[in-house]
């Protein structure tokens, strides 16, 4: 028998001593449970009271014990709030995987300390219950086990209204339920690109005042149903009958919907919750499933990102779509950033893959569309722009690949340089200082073995043409670069350098961290003290001559007139 595989308190039997121990020190009497310690699991009963009144508890102990605490359970409905309301178990650490205070504290401790409190505040009523706890909301929806395979998106525009109805669903993925009309409401059309395909059927929804009181799996909320709400559910025939073909026989799929408050997102605060009941009679397997109903809308998304609000407001341009530009424009989306122009003008290769943030589902796709659609499903609120422009082409229609690029240029907030080209990176710098746009490049140097990330803000900092300039002469920071490595997948049009995919990851998040900052998002994410990083990833952290990562302030030159607007120059980085 392996270590992994032996119980905790047979290999630490001091370990146990000292939990049995931690009971007699809080003066708790206790029991072990014999027959579940002879299947591997130590679980311990002990009493405390109620309002006078016993009350069992008991203590399981997961295997993972000691750095994983044990779950204490009492009678399931004991006490209104911190109690799960079909399995018993007590809250009792706000973050149980990091409140848990390993080797000082056991399961009496537990009991003797929290739940004590708990029940005590719980006596003294709901007042005295909510000056203790933690500021989280209890969503009662949690409580039901709910697929772990499968949801049901509702947007925002199509959330469900009234007392009763039926939802327009389409299944788009195996695992993936939307929500794609109620009533004469339709989902965004934008949105809906997103789910397009897959079969569509009609779910009838009923609004319910308190949450089921039946659960948790799918089996005890459909026996409810039948019972409490005849004729929401098909009737299932007896086994007998089910292959008669006079009677009508139920549905080979059903998704019923219920609609009730539970709190959140704050304490106190009440919001519709869902649940769907799942029936799939194909099949052996024919026991019903919960799925859980999941909100999308912009401010549920924002929820989780609160330094970044007022970013939807913002419009990104990206210039150059590999390995960098890709990871930054999505994580750009992510963000939060309202609109994305995506410009560059090649494929995505297979074996780009090694190192690039889409996958194979994506080759061959121009980069341009295959980013935007990418940045859209990381963020479905995000409005994306494929430009497919090829810059330094001598064939061009109606419009100039140059003429295209001023366009995005001025009509963005932020544009970000990625394309790893020098020419390049001094054009669109010179477009920048012309329209007053801020800009953020970002490149990797030779073998990947370094990066840099640099800020220029139109008279706020230096032009291109300065920092190249003093780069040039040594005056600036500069990535250390590996021996020449160019690889010529499809000959000297389409050249590259060989790298590792975690090292432009790396330089990629600190380029999406400095547009954000730039931004200057309301929500009051901390700027940055400096205009230009680099990043030395062969290097430790203390090498004075190479440090880790290195950075400086890029201040306007009074030498430069306007520090800003340049024809072309050759000067490398």
């Amino acid at each position: 028998m392996s270590k992994a595989s032996t119980p905790w308190f047979e290999r630490w039997p001091e370990l146990l001593e000292w939990e049995l121990g931690r009971f007699g020190a809080w003066g708790i009497e206790v029991d072990v449970d014999e027959k579940r310690r002879a299947a591997g699991q130590l679980v311990l009963r002990c009493e405390t009271k109620l309002s006078g009144k016993p009350v069992p508890i008991e203590a399981r102990y997961p295997s993972e014990y000691p750095e994983l605490p044990p779950l204490i359970f009492g009678p399931p409905g004991l006490i209104e709030r911190h109690q799960h309301r079909f399995g018993g178990n007590f809250c009792l650490l706000g973050r149980p995987l990091d409140d848990w205070p390993a080797g000082s504290w056991g399961a009496a401790d537990l009991i003797g300390e929290r739940l004590s409190a708990l029940i005590h505040d719980t006596e003294s009523g709901p007042e005295a219950v909510r000056a203790a706890e933690e500021p989280m909301p209890e969503p009662v929806g949690s409580y039901f086990a709910t697929a772990a395979d499968a949801a049901v998106l509702i947007a925002e525009e199509v959330r469900p209204q009234g007392e009763r109805g039926r939802l327009r669903t389409r299944r788009c993925a195996p695992h993936m339920f939307v929500v794609v009309g109620e009533g004469s409401r339709q989902l965004d059309a934008r949105l809906a690109e997103l789910f397009s395909g897959g079969e569509e059927f009609e779910i009838p929804w009923l609004r319910l005042t308190e949450a089921p009181p039946a659960g948790p799996d799918g089996a005890a909320l459909a026996r409810w149903l039948a019972a409490e709400h005849s004729g929401l559910l098909a009737a299932e025939l007896p086994p007998r009958l089910r292959g008669s073909k006079r009677l009508q026989a139920p549905p080979a799929q059903e998704i019923v919907g219920l609609v009730f408050p539970e709190e959140g997102p704050g304490v106190g605060e009440f919001r519709d919750g869902y649940l769907f009941l799942h029936i799939d009679r194909r099949g052996e397997k024919r026991r019903p499933a919960l799925l859980a109903g999941q909100v999308l809308s912009p401010e549920e998304l924002g929820r989780r990102r609160p330094e970044l609000d007022g970013l939807s407001e913002k419009r990104v341009a990206v210039l150059g779509l590999g390995t960098l530009g890709a990871d930054i424009g999505i994580e750009l989306a992510k963000a939060g950033v309202g609109e994305l122009e995506l410009i560059d003008f090649d494929s995505l290769e297979a074996g780009n893959l090694m190192r690039h943030r889409l996958g194979i589902e994506y080759a061959g796709l121009p980069k341009a569309r295959a980013v935007a659609m990418a940045a859209r499903r990381a963020n479905p609120y995000c409005k994306t722009r494929a430009n497919e422009v090829h810059l330094g082409t001598v064939e061009w229609g109606e419009e100039s690949p140059l003429e295209r690029l001023v366009v995005a240029v001025d009509a963005a907030d932020l544009v970000v340089e990625a394309s790893g080209s020098h020419q390049l990176a001094q054009l669109v710098g010179r477009l920048c200082s012309e329209s007053n746009t801020p800009m953020v490049a970002a490149w990797l140097s030779e073998g990947f073995w370094g990066a840099e990330v640099a800020r220029l803000k139109p008279g706020k900092t230096m032009c291109w043409k300065c920092f190249s300039t003093l780069q040039a002469k040594g005056e600036l920071l500069r990535a250390e670069s590996g021996p020449p490595s160019q690889v010529t997948a499809q000959g000297c049009s389409h050249p590259t350098t060989a790298g590792a995919g975690f090292d432009a990851l790396e330089a990629a998040a600190v380029a999406a961290r400095l547009a954000a900052q730039t931004l200057e998002p309301e929500g009051g994410y901390p700027d940055s003290d400096w205009d230009h990083a680099v990043l030395n990833f062969r290097r430790p952290p203390g090498d004075a001559i190479s440090p880790r990562f290195d950075s400086e302030t890029l201040s306007p030159r009074e030498e430069c007139e306007k520090c800003g607007t340049f024809a072309g120059s050759s000067l490398a980085r």
